[in-house]
């Protein structure tokens, strides 16, 4: 089940067959290798085992992993075929390579019968690969067999009591390998696998109705996740915990409630688990991970590979059926972790070198103490800080770099870069090289530079004498205080959560270390405490305490207004045109209909209903970062192609830089008879002040009287195109729909009209780390209307407005279409214009 639908074993097993022989028409045999990527649903459950029915091995690609990983692990796979859907299938479009969309494709699936398959698989093959981080700097993959699996899920039965009807929470990310277990421990038991949405665990709330409306008996959970289970419902019988070292407070709390608490510990090369115990908690305070669950072997040994004694610490080795075949493509590696078992018969058994530490206690579990080197965990997360070293100095941003995790004033761990450097350091650029290439939870969100690392008396860099992280200097503003008792309130939660004396009001929670589970407890704190209701979604919206603070002042308004689908079908990246002041997306309806059937179009406004104009961002800056924030909640993965029209031409090239400053692939700039300052006009404002409030009044009193004049003649001489010039300016979106501007309040949609004008009179564009296409009409009036031989003002061009976006970008190219400034959209004029955007957008 996943949200409101649902699906029967024997519908799963036809759409997997049918799923399965059109993979082997497509050429996939025994061990060929699939990369999966594609959001959590149902269609994911069936694209597995599709995969694995044809013979296939099936690679996780989580689609939300940056394009350099996803890139990197295509090539590494070699693989000819990937199974998608028609939102992330984008991640492979510059890619030589069959992509089947589950949804958009099905239709040609079904065509092959559902019958079940005559191939059989044999315990020794391969069932799936999942990458984990690697200290090379790039991520390896695990070679997993069907034999290690059915044996993990067979331990699973008979240790939890796993039963028809069973119902067992698909809680991880299908790229971490714990998924594994919840979905074939569920489905070779006959449970119920419920799935959830990535949004309904972004809230205890949600989370915790989840819960209650599924029934869920079964979960597993990290530990930094475990204590958001408070109202848990009667159905909830056991937690697992997973992903790193149970926290004992954690564990007391869960055990308190009824509910059985297993602590599992396996690394990925040994198939999810290795060991557990229903009792990790002793009455001495020493928590344990249990004895080896059915047909596995640990081993303690020491540097010498020897048997250590009971209580004596040495390195954890696993044996038995579930050690992996290897790393892909890593003969090296693969020979150094895996070696020969010493301690069994048969000659083909291999012994997996973890790198924990544990020693045995007298009563046969196993004590786990850490790790020998550089390999920690993070929010469930394994991680190898060497892999982020490595990336780091290949930037070629920083001349040394070491990176330690480090707990929160929570206990979740946190990962710190300190770094050197011979140039300009530039935090912001750092951060953003590291999205564009690592998962987000292996960025550092703390940042120490140091002139020098400090070396031990042998020469060796000293990582025990690095420095505490000054949290003061991560902060980004000039220190504002809270302005009133919310603030003052939201300020103390945030300090006691993030673990810092003094936090401005202008401080943005993620940059100062806030991740997902930090977010879940800000919002718990906030309601239990100040009693204010606020979203992962509005956090997101709004991550300083200033900006949640108007937003608990507005609970009611739906601030997430300006992202207007036009034409939402296709398979094409999505171009997001962004419009100028007091414009809205209807202008570009009748253009949509000229571009390429596949292309999907997007506008992005400023909003109809609001009821403060202060609601909205009165600068470039923060209206794209509004903008920037809604197309993100719509398409997290990307790439984008931006444009915009009139003054929304500034917006988007600030969009285009917040996004590259997020590591996310720009694809096209464009932008439609829209301005630029020159720079030396740029300059000259800087230096006479023509942005202070009386030159802004001044423009603005012009920019009305204009408008005014303009209307009164339209009323006067032709009423009824004064009549329709209104109904198009505000009219409604889509014929067919109820008028979205029914209520809508004209005074203050012109006064955000006037606000944008003013913030572009302000704004200083920054240089675009890209081309920019320009779209410029032949024609500029005020007005035009040749149906009725209506003009009104002819304006001059100014070419040097014009053409100044090349002051600006890497590269331009320049078109002229026909049409004036309003009127380049419209079917008579822009069927050349549509072509040439479409051959950008191709």
């Amino acid at each position: 089940t996943f949200e409101d639908e649902t699906i029967t074993y024997r519908q799963l097993n036809d759409k997997a067959n049918s799923l399965a022989k059109y993979l082997q028409a497509q050429g996939v045999k025994t061990e060929t290798i699939i990369p999966i990527c594609t959001e959590r649903s149902i269609e994911m459950i069936i694209g597995i085992l599709g995969v694995m029915k044809a013979g296939g091995v099936y690679v996780p690609f989580d689609p939300e992993y940056p394009q350099d990983r996803i890139d990197y692990m295509l090539k590494d796979t070699k693989a000819g075929l990937v199974v998608s859907s028609s939102t992330c299938s984008n991640k492979f479009a510059k890619a030589n390579i069959k992509v089947v969309e589950l949804d958009r494709h099905w239709a040609e699936v079904e065509k092959y019968d559902n019958a079940d398959l005559n191939a059989s698989v044999n315990a020794g093959q391969l069932a799936y690969i999942i990458y984990t981080s690697g200290s090379t700097g790039r991520p390896k993959g695990v070679m997993i067999e069907h034999r290690g699996v059915v044996n993990l899920v067979l331990a699973y039965k008979r240790d939890l009591n796993l039963k028809h009807g069973t119902r067992f929470l698909q809680f991880a990310s299908f790229g971490f390998d714990a998924s594994c277990v919840e979905i074939f421990s569920t489905l070779l038991t006959g449970g119920c696998l419920v799935m959830c949405s990535k949004e309904s665990l972004l809230s205890a709330d949600s989370f915790e109705q989840l819960l209650t409306r599924q029934q869920i008996e079964i979960a597993i959970l990290p530990p930094a996740f475990q204590p958001f289970v408070e109202n848990v419902p009667d159905t909830l019988k056991i937690i697992i915990s997973a992903g790193e070292a149970l926290n004992e407070a954690t564990g007391k709390l869960i055990q308190s409630k009824g509910i059985t608490l297993v602590n599992g510990y396996g690394p990925t090369e040994c198939t999810v688990c290795a060991s557990q115990t229903h009792n990790p908690i002793r009455s001495d305070s020493i928590i344990t991970i249990g004895k080896p669950i059915d047909n596995v072997k640990i081993y303690i040994l020491n540097k010498e590979n020897q048997l250590s004694p009971v209580g004596v610490t040495g390195e954890i080795c696993i044996g038995g059926i579930q050690v992996a075949r290897g790393y892909l493509n890593q003969p090296a590696l693969t020979n150094e972790k895996f070696i020969k078992d010493p301690f069994s018969d048969d000659a083909g058994a291999k012994l997996y070198r973890t790198g924990d530490l544990g020693r045995w206690l007298a009563d046969g579990d196993i004590e786990y103490l850490g790790r020998m080197d550089d390999q920690v965990k993070i929010r469930g997360f394994r991680i190898e800080l060497g892999e982020i070293e490595n990336v780091l100095l290949q930037g070629g941003l920083v001349s040394q770099a070491i990176v330690l995790s480090k707990p929160d004033v929570n206990g979740v761990n946190r990962l710190i870069a300190y770094v050197t450097t011979e140039g300009i350091y530039d935090k912001q650029a750092l951060t953003s090289y590291l999205i564009a290439q690592l998962p987000e939870y292996m960025v550092p969100k703390l940042w120490v530079l140091l002139d020098k690392f400090p070396v031990t008396t042998h020469g060796k860099i000293d990582k025990r004498a690095l420095p505490d992280v000054d949290m003061a200097e991560q902060l980004t503003y000039n220190y504002v205080a809270p302005r009133n008792k919310i603030e003052e309130g939201l300020a103390t939660i945030w300090q006691r959560l993030l673990g810092i004396d003094r936090i401005s009001i202008h401080d943005n929670f993620f940059e100062l270390g806030g991740h997902s589970i930090l977010a879940m407890r800000l919002i718990a704190a906030v309601k239990n405490e100040m009693s204010i209701n606020i979203t992962i979604r509005d956090l997101f919206l709004h991550p300083t305490i200033a900006k949640l603070y108007r937003r608990s002042q507005n609970q009611n308004i739906d601030l997430t207004q300006s992202l207007i689908p036009i034409k939402t079908t296709g398979n094409k990246t999505p171009l997001y045109i962004v419009c100028g002041a007091g414009g809205t997306a209807f202008k570009f309806k009748e253009f949509v209909k000229l571009l390429d059937a596949e292309q999907p179009v997007y506008g992005l406004q400023q909003p109809l209903h609001i009821n403060n104009p202060a609601d909205f961002p009165d600068t470039i800056e923060g209206i794209a970062e509004r903008y920037v924030t809604e197309m993100l909640l719509d398409n997290p993965y990307g790439p984008y192609a931006l444009a915009g029209h009139c003054l929304g031409g500034m917006i988007a090239v600030e969009m285009a830089g917040q996004l590259q400053a997020m590591g996310k692939k720009i694809s096209m700039l464009a932008m439609f008879d829209a301005d630029a300052k020159p720079l030396v006009d740029v300059v000259a404002d800087a230096g006479q002040h023509n942005n202070n409030l009386p030159s802004l009044v001044k423009r603005s009193v012009s920019v009305i009287s204009t408008k005014l004049k303009f209307e009164i003649f339209l009323l006067m001489k032709h009423p009824k195109q004064a009549l329709m010039y209104k109904v198009r300016k505000i009219g409604p979106l889509f014929s067919n729909t109820e008028s979205k501007l029914a209520n809508i309040d004209q005074d203050i949609f012109d006064k955000i009209t006037l606000q944008i004008k003013t913030a572009a009179d302000k704004y200083q564009i920054k240089p675009y780390n890209g081309e920019i296409v320009l779209f410029n009409a032949t024609q500029q009036y005020y007005f035009i209307d040749r149906v009725n031989k209506i003009i009104y003002k002819e304006l001059e061009v100014n070419s040097e407005n014009k053409h100044a976006w090349k002051n600006y970008a890497q590269s331009i190219k320049i078109h002229e279409v026909k049409g004036e400034h309003s009127t380049i959209f419209d079917e008579l004029n822009a069927r050349e214009f549509s072509e040439i955007l479409q051959h950008y957008l191709g």
